[in-house]
């Protein structure tokens, strides 16, 4: 009986597609067998948390050039028309 289970097992070993005795083959699935990798697609789709932090940097530079275009507007038009004789006071002592 022990001799008939062994003998089995290693013809199945024997019979098994993917078995090869040599030490520098590497084995592979089936024919039939397909692997999902992203790298094989032409279009990967992204990660829920790469969507997450691509609209987090989205939002954030919208928010830093809006703050960028408000100082502009607030220099150029309060504190440059309110303090032009005092601008035009400072660059006539560097001119002369």
């Amino acid at each position: 009986m022990w001799k008939f289970s062994v003998f089995c097992i290693n013809s199945m070993i024997n019979v098994y597609p993917h078995t090869n005795p040599k030490l520098d083959w590497i084995p592979s699935p089936d024919l039939n067998f397909v692997i999902q990798s992203p790298l094989e697609k032409w279009e990967v789709d992204p990660s829920p948390l790469e969507i997450i932090l691509s609209s987090i940097l989205t939002i954030n530079i919208s928010v830093f050039l809006f703050i960028i275009v408000l100082f502009y507007l607030l220099i150029s038009r309060y504190f440059l028309s309110s303090n032009k004789d005092f601008f035009f006071a400072i660059v006539s002592i560097f001119i002369s």
